[in-house]
């Protein structure tokens, strides 16, 4: 299942990727190992939708996880904005 509409990643990308590809933050999983975020920010709840699979698969805290999505948010300029729009990115294979 696609994590939104706009993307045509899935919860099975993000778990794959952070069970077998050795990520260590959620910005690597959102920014290097899928696309997920290549377009722009992906939008608040497709982030923290991300940060709870991967932080499920890496056995991560609650407060691990609040903090990897704030890191990833600040990397985006307005990312704070309520106007701010996701693009619709695809996956890497």
């Amino acid at each position: 299942v696609a994590l939104s509409a706009d993307t045509t990643v899935t919860d099975a990308e993000l778990r794959y990727v952070a069970r077998s590809e050795k990520v260590q933050t959620l910005a690597d999983a959102v920014l290097r190992r899928t696309d997920l975020a290549s377009g722009g920010h992906p939008g608040e709840q497709v982030l923290e939708r991300a940060g709870a699979i991967v932080g499920e698969e890496l056995g991560w805290s609650a407060a691990r996880i609040a903090r990897e999505i704030g890191q990833v948010a600040r990397l985006f300029p307005h990312s704070s904005d309520a106007d701010a729009t996701p693009r619709k990115v695809g996956v890497v294979s």
